[in-house]
């Protein structure tokens, strides 16, 4: 799709965060129903599929006509940084 969105309700860009070492955050993780460990995969396994979720994403959302911004987090400190409102 690269017909390019317009309309007054939908964004003409996006902030993304672009996770470096994404992983549950024990922290958060007790009430967080969206939230789950998944024993069967490693931490850096779970770590690059965040990332490469973000990149496809952010592409995709390009493609359409939306503006991204993207941030990389690099930091180790903040595992769920993938979510701006944290």
């Amino acid at each position: 799709m690269t017909q390019k969105l317009l309309s007054a309700q939908a964004p003409r860009s996006v902030v993304m965060i672009r996770p470096h070492r994404f992983t549950p955050n024990p922290e958060t993780a007790a009430d967080n129903a969206f939230q789950s460990v998944d024993a069967r995969r490693e931490a850096e396994a779970i770590a690059a599929a965040a990332h490469a979720e973000v990149t496809e994403a952010a592409a995709r959302i390009e493609a359409a006509g939306v503006g991204v911004h993207v941030f990389e987090d690099e930091s180790g400190l903040t595992p769920d940084s993938c979510f701006p409102n944290n």
